[in-house]
């Protein structure tokens, strides 16, 4: 069963930092990172000198400090002034939250290795010989995993978004809400497992089979190995919970990496969505908007743009080249078409070239909070 990472409880004591520009302070923080802070030297008067990365600023606090002190911020306010919040030094959530951003850093395929490896690997030649229970698992964990792949033979993209988003325990908290708006009895909510939950049945079935070395067990060195896949498959879940936690505290879209099945191999599309757009004083206009990167064989880099009120949407389609472009403009009329067949009035569907979309990407990508700050390492 998934449990939702709830983000880290301030308590009192805040740091207000007074040196440096309002710009120099916005290329240093970014709204909702936790950053661990050394106090340098207590200048009195409610002033210290405090060390955060290797940028020494004078902040004022209203906590009684004294220089070696170390302590774990949450970034709370940017712009014309940097507000620091104390967090407590030993909140788990603290902890897991930066492990998982440093291994999405460091190891950004992993998603793709889940749905490219794993399947694979639970249809392994030495399966056959697992206990009934092992293989019934693998193969329900195996279907599970094949559906949830974008390819011509799988479902169309629009269930097959809600239903990875679902089984990537990233629509817990949508599903609660919904129940308590309906005034629904929480006891009759339906427990649901999630990829997560089955993985992690079968990592726990195929250890308990291997360890009793029963007739029919699971051993030997291909075992060990999908042990270890399973436990890398169940972190690269996690990373995607907490990324995507992580991103709705820093006021970034959320993020889904989509798998998508190619003649060369799985590839992840990556999936921006924004909620409820509106204005810097917090007026929401009910719009939404969804920014899809596409990776493909032939077309080469594709980027979706979608923004959504009610019933009615623009679409804007962007190429990286005139070939791709002259490919699909005559499917834009089919396109709009298709939308309006579905109930939706298409306000415009456009079609651009931008030769320049690979290093569009990579700044997008760059500008989401996952990306943005330090990545450290709270306990090292």
């Amino acid at each position: 069963m998934i449990t939702p990472l709830t983000p880290p409880s301030p308590v009192p004591g805040i740091f207000r930092i007074t040196t440096d520009t309002p710009e120099r302070q916005g290329a240093l923080f970014v709204r909702g990172a936790l950053v661990e802070g050394l106090v340098m030297e207590d200048l009195g008067g409610g002033r210290v000198l405090i060390r955060i990365g290797n940028h020494p600023l004078t902040a004022q606090t209203d906590l009684s400090l004294g220089a070696g002190d170390k302590l774990l911020l949450r970034v709370t306010e940017t712009g014309a002034q940097t507000v620091l919040q104390v967090v407590r030094d030993a909140y788990p959530e603290a902890a897991t939250a930066s492990r998982h951003l440093l291994l999405h850093r460091m190891a950004p395929q992993a998603l793709r290795d889940l749905f490219a490896l794993l399947p694979q690997a639970l249809t392994a030649e030495e399966a056959t010989a697992w206990p009934p229970e092992v293989a019934d698992l693998a193969g329900r964990a195996r279907d599970l995993l094949n559906s949830l792949v974008l390819s011509p033979q799988g479902p169309d993209a629009g269930s097959l978004v809600e239903d990875f988003a679902r089984h990537l325990g990233l629509l817990l908290e949508r599903g609660l809400f919904l129940a308590l708006e309906n005034q629904k009895d929480l006891r009759n909510l339906k427990r649901y497992e999630g990829l997560k939950g089955m993985i992690a049945r079968l990592e726990r079935a195929l250890g308990d089979s291997a360890a009793r070395g029963a007739e029919g067990a699971a051993e030997g060195k291909g075992t060990a190995d999908l042990l270890g896949i399973l436990n890398s498959s169940l972190s690269a879940i996690e990373t995607q919970q907490v990324i995507n936690v992580l991103a709705r505290e820093g006021g970034s879209p959320y993020l889904l990496f989509l798998p998508a099945a190619f003649p060369g191999g799985v590839r992840l599309q990556e999936l921006y969505v924004e909620g409820e757009g509106g204005n810097r004083e917090g007026e929401t206009d009910g719009s939404y908007r969804f920014v899809l990167f596409l990776d493909m064989d032939n077309l080469g880099e594709i980027m979706a743009e979608v923004t959504m009120r009610g019933d009615s949407l623009s679409c804007r389609l962007t190429c990286g080249d005139e070939e791709a472009g002259a490919f699909i403009a005559p499917f834009l009329t089919e396109l709009r078409g298709g939308l309006e067949a579905a109930g939706l009035e298409a306000r415009e569907v456009q079609l651009a070239v931008d030769t320049r979309l690979g290093q569009r990407r990579r700044e997008y990508a760059e500008g989401h909070v996952i990306n943005r700050g330090p990545a450290m390492s709270l306990y090292a």
